[in-house]
């Protein structure tokens, strides 16, 4: 996975929107790196990361990001995620909430329900299971 570390302070996790990646907080980070210690990954198969075997899910996402944070050694961070960033946020909030400090999303929606049909046809039909749902996957760039 790839990831970049910037200033010091509380961590907070920049989590981007689907198909994207880090630099997507290129604006934010000068500005959030005075205060705090920035982590700012590319999730699964976006970005500078790598694939994996099967199909990705917010859940597995927010996984990465619990490994991630195992790996650096934080306990607890605050998050703020954009669109799919704030669905793993989301997600780390549910199952690992002793990990999760502070929670911002923006344009965030943990199941496609609600979408409109044109926004369903334009995204294209997502498989589903009870406990994750799967969120697009990013293609090359």
């Amino acid at each position: 996975m790839y990831y970049e570390l910037h200033g010091s302070g509380p961590p907070l996790l920049l989590l981007h929107g689907g198909a994207g990646n880090g630099m997507q907080f290129e604006h934010q980070v000068p500005t959030f790196a005075r205060t705090h210690r920035l982590i700012v990954p590319d999730c699964c198969a976006q970005g500078r990361t790598t694939d994996r075997p099967g199909p990705l899910s917010y859940h597995a996402m927010a996984e990465d990001m619990i490994a991630l944070l195992d790996r650096l050694r934080l306990e607890r961070v605050d998050v703020m995620g954009w669109s799919d960033g704030g669905d793993i946020g989301l997600d780390m909030a549910m199952h690992h909430a002793d990990r999760v400090g502070h929670l911002v999303t923006f344009g965030a929606n943990f199941r496609a329900d609600g979408l409109n049909e044109q926004d369903v046809a334009w995204d294209g039909p997502r498989p589903r299971t009870a406990s994750a749902p799967v969120c697009a996957k990013a293609g090359p760039s």
